[in-house]
């Protein structure tokens, strides 16, 4: 278990307030580089036929407008 102490001043507050957006930010770019690695594993194993795309892509618009 962690224990933390609430009531002390931090040593450096720049870094402090710095640590949780580049965590965040880091995870940020964990997920999408995860994402670009499971579509580049599905698109080897599954192609994708781009005359079918666009297919849909004009019966959509056909009825959208």
């Amino acid at each position: 278990m962690l224990l933390f102490s609430y009531n002390r001043a931090p040593r450096w507050k720049k870094l402090d307030s710095i640590m949780a957006p580049a965590a965040l930010f880091s995870m940020v770019l964990m997920l999408l580089e995860a994402f670009r690695i499971v579509a580049g594993e599905l698109l080897q194993k599954h192609p994708v036929d781009l005359n079918q795309v666009d297919e849909w892509l004009q019966m959509i618009r056909s009825l959208i407008g």
